[in-house]
């Protein structure tokens, strides 16, 4: 830079001169002018600080390079934030759950007829859909509604594990009266704890019946036909 700085100075020293030459060359040239004179003296002035200038730079050393000032670019780099990964939603199971079986109800299907007190054996049939293992400690117990002569609660025959499938058996008598009667009945668990069936185990199931009078049917006596016979001749 500075090189180039010289340059255009040297160029502009001498440019000035020639046109100053230039001038003079309308004049009479007996002798010298002073402006003449002037204008030597200050081309030999500027030429000697060039020169003084030129020799106390250091010439950079053959094979390497004037040392060039470089700006390395700044990049911006993104601090690594933990991304927050969002919960996976998955539907809650509980420990003591049941579900309808395929079909839930295997004997005594919903309005069956029965006669006043009849006696018959409802069975359910029931999944374990929950995440703990119905033992013999659990029993199927009388909730609400209609108990039709069965004990409050009976326990289950074996265990029961998540997933599978069980049929429940609990002996009954209808009413001696006719009229539509159901009785709700619910799972308990080992710490006495009653679930039924659906969401939340807030579902009960049921047997209903109705008990019908059917008449008896009679037989009508026989009445003997007598047939007039003539005697013999």
């Amino acid at each position: 830079m500075r090189s180039l700085f010289i340059r255009y100075l040297i160029f502009f020293v001498l440019y000035s001169l020639a046109l100053i030459f230039l001038a003079g060359c309308n004049l009479p040239r007996n002798e010298a002018t002073p402006s003449e004179l002037n204008v030597t003296q200050a081309y030999e002035t500027i030429q000697a600080q060039l020169t003084q200038s030129a020799q106390t730079t250091p010439s950079p050393t053959a094979g390497q390079s004037s040392p060039t000032a470089t700006t390395a670019p700044l990049t911006a780099t993104p601090s690594r934030v933990p991304t927050a990964t969002a919960p996976t939603a998955t539907s809650r199971v509980t420990c003591d759950q049941a579900s309808p079986g395929n079909p839930i109800d295997v004997t005594i299907p919903d309005d069956t007829v029965l006669q006043p007190s009849q006696s018959f054996t409802k069975v359910w049939r029931l999944q374990n859909s929950g995440t703990c293992t119905w033992s013999k400690a659990y029993a199927v117990a009388f909730f609400s509604g209609d108990q039709m002569g069965a004990l409050p609660s009976v326990p289950l025959a074996g265990d029961v594990a998540p997933g599978q499938s069980v049929d429940i058996s609990v002996d009954m008598v209808a009413p001696n009266k006719a009229g539509k009667y159901q009785g709700n009945w619910k799972l308990r668990n080992a710490s006495n704890v009653l679930y039924g069936i659906g969401p939340g185990g807030a579902a009960p199931f049921w047997v209903r019946i109705v008990v019908a009078l059917t008449p008896t049917p009679t037989s009508t006596p026989r009445t003997p036909t007598v047939t007039a016979t003539s005697p013999a001749p």
